[in-house]
């Protein structure tokens, strides 16, 4: 586990908890985006859920990456799922229509318990 960010695996669901605020300030979105990606490829599940409960960002390059994760898991054969997301991650989400990209729950207990019953 790194102070960055912490992992659980959940029954069928791998959850990946983002714990770093840096991690979604303009220098770091790159790496942010690598380790997600590496996460993705390397995940013992199909399904992950990426909690953002820590993370407030609204930036267009932290959106951008938003926008490329769902590509990103289905590069390697992955579905993604957001959750507990910041109220300001949230309304920006919102604002710029992404949310049909990528499933979103209020927080993690409701997305687990969906995505577990999807999986059944």
């Amino acid at each position: 586990m790194s102070d960055a960010y912490e992992v659980e695996t959940v029954g069928q669901v791998t959850v990946l908890r983002l714990r770093d605020l840096g991690m979604f300030e303009f220098e770091s979105i790159p790496s942010t985006g690598k380790i997600v990606e590496d996460f993705l490829r390397d995940s013992p599940t199909e399904t992950t859920l990426l909690d953002l409960g820590q993370i407030p960002f609204t930036s267009s390059l932290a959106l951008g990456l938003i926008a490329s994760l769902r590509q990103k898991a289905e590069r390697h054969g992955r579905t993604l799922a957001l959750c507990n997301l910041h109220p300001q991650s949230r309304w920006a989400i919102q604002t710029t229509r992404l949310q049909s990209l990528l499933p979103q729950y209020f927080d993690e207990e409701q997305a687990l318990a969906k995505l577990s019953s999807q999986r059944e």
